[in-house]
């Protein structure tokens, strides 16, 4: 079959979207994406045919106005006439009315991958722009759970990456209709890295806590920077590794505030590529993200990575962490925006004999269990189900 992917930014990088596309395209199908870029070009990434769209200003416009994106309605429409598609998958909640419009039009059915919990992301993503502040006020929460339940009803099939992300469909929407589908690792791309040496002696001589990603106000960093003026050794070293701005700015400002700066390490953005580097050369490896709706009903897929490399973590408790960690004993798990919890708990892995069976054991569950392999089969069956449906 012909599906075309809705990925309203640039592409690539999206680790899901290309998991998802390789192995649909394995089972025979071919995937287009339609992708921000440039002046309604066609190229081909890894298989896959990327359409890029220039993005419209007009279209941010109406999109506040009723989640609606005329412009790429338009260019929607051209790829399924011109292609032929037979399934649309939005990635992501902002595009699924777009689709669903278009989708309608032409009688194919449609999936909203819901990778994220868009309407409780409204109240913890961002920073502290103006720009960013009275966007806000428009795309509300409630304005963004009404959005998203109209869309669930509407849209022919949901999937969603943690069981936890059931409870905002609860007695809302048939569970039948929800996929679950994770965010885990694939495998077959694990033994493509090299790892830097170099990274590696860079940290030897001490113990390194690790923390991979944004510097959101929901990720917890504040808490782990506290965390880590209550620690018991001045040998351990904090790497924050991703991409500064003015939230990582703040964390770095209450660094010097507690006195722990020369402790903390902000490495700046990184090639994806050097990533496991950075993973190589840690101790532990966290997820001390604070509690929010958000993050209580999504997984991130830097834990998958971590235990993929034998990395012990310690994590907060926001339930698919906990539920995770603790079910595999892979870590330990803290009170979430709890400071003295969490340094206790670092003080306590410094010292632990057993963190190197602890990875092991996250390692173990990878192989086993959390990997792509395992997950792209509920993708082939959803798939299968719908060609089925389409041939009856």
């Amino acid at each position: 079959m012909k599906i075309l992917m809705l990925l309203y930014k640039r592409f690539p990088p999206d680790i899901r979207v290309e998991k998802e596309g390789r192995v649909l395209q394995r089972e025979g199908h071919e995937i287009f994406v339609i992708a921000k870029g440039g002046e309604k070009t066609m190229r081909e990434y890894r298989g896959l045919k990327i359409i890029d769209v220039n993005p419209s200003v007009t279209d941010d416009i109406w999109f506040r106005v009723n989640f609606f994106r005329p412009f790429l309605f338009r260019r929607v429409r051209e790829a399924i006439r011109e292609h032929n598609i037979e399934i649309m998958h939005v990635h992501d909640l902002p595009l699924v009315k777009t689709g669903l419009k278009a989708a309608r039009e032409f009688s194919i059915p449609i999936i909203a991958d819901l990778h994220e919990n868009y309407p409780a992301a409204t109240v913890c993503f961002g920073n502290d722009s103006l720009l960013y502040r009275l966007n806000n006020l428009v795309l509300t929460f409630n304005r963004y759970r009404k959005y998203e339940m109209e869309m669930a009803r509407n849209v022919d099939k949901i999937i969603v990456v943690v069981e936890e992300a059931l409870t905002r469909f609860k007695n809302i929407i048939n569970e039948d209709k929800i996929s679950i589908i994770s965010n885990t690792v694939d495998l077959s791309e694990l033994n493509k890295f090299e790892i830097d040496s170099g990274v590696l002696e860079r940290y030897k001589d001490y113990f390194n806590f690790t923390y991979i990603g944004g510097f959101g106000s929901e990720r917890g960093l504040d808490t782990t920077i506290r965390a880590l003026k209550n620690t018991n050794s001045r040998n351990i070293r904090l790497l924050l590794v991703g991409k500064k701005h003015n939230l990582a700015h703040k964390i770095e400002k209450l660094a010097v505030k507690l006195g722990v700066r020369e402790q903390v390490e902000f490495t700046g953005e990184v090639p994806f590529n050097k990533v496991p580097s950075y993973i190589m050369a840690s101790d532990v490896c966290l997820v001390p993200y604070n509690k929010s709706e958000h993050t209580q009903t999504t997984i991130p897929h830097k834990l998958f990575q971590y235990m993929a490399f034998k990395k012990p973590v310690l994590v907060s408790d926001v339930k698919p962490l906990k539920r995770i960690v603790d079910e595999i004993g892979c870590g330990l798990v803290f009170r979430s925006n709890n400071p003295i919890d969490m340094s206790t708990k670092m003080n306590k892995m410094v010292t632990m004999d057993s963190l190197e069976e602890m990875g092991l054991r996250g390692y173990e569950a990878v192989m086993n269990r959390y990997n792509w392999s395992k997950e792209s089969g509920k993708l082939i069956e959803l798939y299968r189900a719908i060609q089925q449906g389409l041939k009856s």
